[in-house]
């Protein structure tokens, strides 16, 4: 954990912020956060189920492989933002779908997985739209989806559009890129808050739930979402930037 020498103290806090809503409704959990104020990681960061929220790295990839092959050769971009909207939202049809429909329109899995492996990643999908998720590789992705001009067009599919999740208790005008990935035992939600300066915030929760779940639309109603969102709403007076949250 690092610090800002003004915000001295800070990350614990966040980090008490987190277990006490995650405990209640998680087994285990971990969390990524990087802002201007503070660095933070906590528990098993290694890959897992990723779901929807491997999304990013898909995405970026398209817009990669637009900008390298002749217009002939790039995938539809409409299709890859229409599946990338779907995946990255639980609520809105089958995650796993849409990711196959992604890895399908990127060369398949395996040249998927061959350009991951290339950059360096360790992030893999399967044909069926399954994947092994590395925390850090998909806060690194957002990072660079939100911050490089490149990735720009990526971001619609992406925005938050419900107040679900990390997005839950931000203030109307808040703009968040994110993605969720949901599975029968595991949570995810990570994505990009911008703030006020100019400056953003990272940030990658993924929880492992108490008891398996067949639900195939949880997101406005799972708790363990909710506890995300709350987690990140009382974080955000901790760092400076309360007027980013309305009241639980």
């Amino acid at each position: 954990m690092t610090t800002h020498p003004d915000r001295v103290g800070t990350p614990q806090r966040v980090l008490d912020v987190w277990r006490a809503e995650l405990t209640p409704v998680a087994r285990e959990w971990s969390l990524l956060l990087s802002s201007p104020e503070v660095e933070l990681n906590h528990g098993d960061l290694r890959p897992g189920p990723g779901a929807g929220a491997a999304t990013p790295l898909l995405l970026a990839q398209a817009v990669d492989l637009g900008a390298a092959a002749g217009a002939d050769d790039a995938p539809d971009l409409a299709t890859v933002l229409d599946a990338s909207a779907r995946a990255a939202r639980p609520m809105s049809g089958s995650p796993d779908q849409a990711l196959a429909t992604l890895v399908a329109l990127l060369g398949g899995a395996e040249a998927v997985n061959d350009r991951l492996r290339r950059g360096g990643h360790r992030t893999r999908f399967r044909t069926d739209g399954g994947s092994s998720l590395v925390p850090a590789e998909q806060a690194e992705t957002m990072a660079a989806l939100t911050g490089n001009p490149v990735y720009e067009v990526t971001l619609p599919a992406l925005l938050a559009d419900a107040p679900a999740g990390l997005a839950a208790y931000l203030v109307a005008d808040a703009v968040l890129w994110h993605a969720q990935g949901w599975t029968p035992t595991t949570r995810q939600d990570g994505g990009v808050l911008a703030l006020p300066d100019g400056e953003d915030l990272t940030v990658h929760v993924r929880a492992v739930v108490a008891g398996p779940s067949s639900s195939a639309e949880p997101v406005l109603d799972d708790p363990v979402y909710a506890a995300f969102g709350r987690a990140l709403g009382r974080t955000l007076p901790l760092l400076g930037h309360g007027d980013l949250r309305v009241e639980a």
